[in-house]
């Protein structure tokens, strides 16, 4: 499923909410990890994400061809 639409946020910048891609297979594992190492309230820790790269490359291309399932990433603008 495609989506794109762009918000703007309390102190004036846009964010850009969209499906993933394929492309975005590496974002995924980074920023599990990042958000993971911040905090302790979250039931998994840094590192344990079981998906390969190419696991959620092809995770996130399959949602992409979904016609009722997607999987939005923010993106703000700066």
């Amino acid at each position: 499923m495609q989506y794109r639409k762009t918000v703007t946020l309390k102190d004036g910048r846009e964010c850009v909410l969209r499906n993933g891609t394929e492309k975005d297979g590496q974002a995924l594992p980074d920023i599990f990890n990042l958000t993971h190492a911040q905090t302790d309230f979250l039931l998994t820790c840094p590192g344990e994400g079981d998906m390969t790269v190419e696991q959620e490359a092809e995770f996130l291309r399959g949602k992409t061809e979904s016609v009722s399932r997607a999987c939005v990433s923010p993106a703000i603008m700066v």
